[in-house]
């Protein structure tokens, strides 16, 4: 049986965030006797790790533009810059005669506005955003939200990640026929695997908060800093990791130094964030809103005691404070959770133990099937 042509079109393959990390994880277990995948990037950095090393030599690259420009060559940057300027429209003209059997936009805005015009019999839209907080993507559609929805009408499904994601799709855009739900595929082998590799930083004889994210408005990281100021100014003695990348990272640096937080520490991003997370007392996932919160399951399935804020879907996996503790979404219910949790060391036990029954929630091979029987 010949294979099914799919081109899925996404920002990058560089695993810096959790939508990045989703699509190394769901390609890397599709049968690949049954497809022949394109991956067609929206940006290319130099500092990805090599695509062949993540996927192998069974996906096709193409790529758009890059981010992160070679200045050690003036003649390569010229034509890196040639490149993004006629790439887009070569590419838009290219896959309306080139047929795919499926298309997939694997993220919303901007992805599902080229997808559209791709020749394929099937095609899809992944959503990883709560669409009623997040407003990027309609820039665009010229602010327009009834062009974004007719945009989203044309897919044959509109994929969304958690039933959080699929409430604020019909909050933003109204009823839709086309939207199901798929939860994001959590590579539990690539975890049992990269936890137990070695730890490469110091940890102190004290309790240990652990966040990994991207550095951004989202995640909630400057909140949490004045959380942590507030705590230490109260006497408590902890650590608290911070593992991500991202936009804000000089902003929190500078706010990291004007509350002289001595013990807190930026880590970067980390291609194995686990060996951290596996050392941490408890994980806080204490975002302003997500669509999926990745670490929260990642947590789970490596049984440690969570501490996430109520963002949407955080209570329907999390329960009413039974496998973790859910504070409502502010600073100060943040900070008496956190208080409490440091002034009661038995609650870290009570929680590593729900987690590991919480930990059935996650079937790899379950999550990947449901995608492919949209294929």
């Amino acid at each position: 049986m010949a294979k099914k042509r799919i081109l899925i079109y996404a920002h990058r393959t560089a695993v810096i965030g959790g939508v990045e990390k989703v699509l190394c994880t769901l390609i890397n277990n599709l049968d690949m006797n049954k497809y022949d995948i394109t991956l067609l990037l929206h940006s290319y950095y130099h500092r990805d790790i090599n695509e062949d090393k993540i996927f192998g030599n069974a996906v096709k690259y193409r790529n758009l533009g890059f981010d992160l420009y070679n200045r050690s060559s003036k003649v390569k940057l010229l034509l890196q810059r040639i490149h993004i300027k006629i790439s887009k429209p070569f590419y838009s003209l290219l896959y309306r005669f080139k047929r795919f059997d499926i298309a997939i936009a694997f993220q919303e805005g901007r992805y599902a506005k080229f997808i559209q015009n791709v020749n394929a019999k099937k095609k899809y839209v992944w959503v990883h955003v709560d669409m009623s907080r997040v407003t990027f993507t309609r820039e665009f559609f010229k602010g327009s939200i009834p062009k974004e929805r007719k945009c989203y009408e044309r897919f044959d499904k509109v994929v969304c990640v958690s039933d959080a994601v699929r409430d604020s799709m019909e909050q933003t855009f109204g009823p839709m026929n086309n939207l199901c739900v798929c939860h994001n595929p959590i590579d539990t082998l690539d975890i049992d695997k990269k936890i137990k590799a070695p730890l490469d930083v110091n940890i102190k004889k004290r309790p240990l908060l652990v966040s990994v994210g991207r550095l951004c408005y989202e995640k909630a990281f400057d909140r949490l800093l004045n959380v942590i100021k507030r705590l230490s100014d109260d006497g408590y003695v902890f650590d608290f990791w911070i593992i991500g990348d991202g936009h804000e990272r000089p902003i929190l640096e500078e706010q990291i130094k004007h509350l002289s937080l001595t013990n807190v520490t930026l880590l970067g991003m980390k291609e194995n964030p686990y060996i951290y997370i596996k050392e941490a007392d408890w994980i806080l996932t204490l975002s302003r809103h997500e669509g999926f919160n990745l670490v929260l399951f990642e947590s789970l399935y490596l049984g440690k005691a969570i501490l996430s804020s109520d963002f949407p879907n955080a209570k329907k996996v999390l329960g009413d404070n039974e496998y973790g503790i859910v504070a409502e979404n502010d600073e100060e219910s943040i900070y008496v959770e956190l208080k409490k949790i440091l002034s009661d060391k038995s609650l870290q036990k009570k929680y590593e133990d729900m987690a590991l029954i919480r930990k059935d929630l996650i079937d790899l091979n379950e999550q990947i099937n449901k995608i492919e029987q949209l294929f």
